[in-house]
């Protein structure tokens, strides 16, 4: 499967998504981190930082993009506002009101191994589920 398919799958998921490198840059977002973030697709792969980690109201979302790279991955849930994480103004609508108050935070790692990014997958409250069956 080639590199580009890829691209379109992040593009295009339907949830806010970022894949971040271990010096916490952008590499690839969805359109819908990128709305939510109000952001273009020009912050992408740029020398600037765009995790603010003195802004973020939620720690836990906070300690489980640093833990990444030590090869934890976390399902997080009840996040106060997540997307204080990121730098610049986020669209009121989606951060302040509850939507995304979940996330998947988990490591991508290369051929050999090694962690090279991270993910976060910001999931809507609807998504949390008891998805166990009953064994009766």
């Amino acid at each position: 499967m080639n590199e580009a398919i890829f691209f379109q799958i992040i593009d295009m998921f339907p949830y806010p998504m970022v894949v971040y490198s271990p010096s916490y840059r952008v590499k690839m977002a969805s359109r819908a981190f990128l709305e939510v973030v109000n952001h273009s697709e020009k912050l992408l792969d740029k020398d600037e930082e765009l995790f603010n980690w003195h802004n973020a109201v939620d720690l836990q979302l906070v300690e489980a993009s640093r833990k990444v790279f030590a090869g934890e991955s976390n399902r997080l849930h009840n996040l106060k506002d997540p997307f204080s994480l990121f730098a610049g103004k986020t669209r009121q609508e989606c951060a302040k009101s509850g939507i995304y108050n979940s996330a998947a935070v988990f490591p991508v790692m290369n051929d050999e191994n090694e962690i090279t990014h991270g993910v976060i997958v910001f999931l809507p409250n609807t998504c949390r589920k008891d998805t166990r069956r009953d064994e009766n």
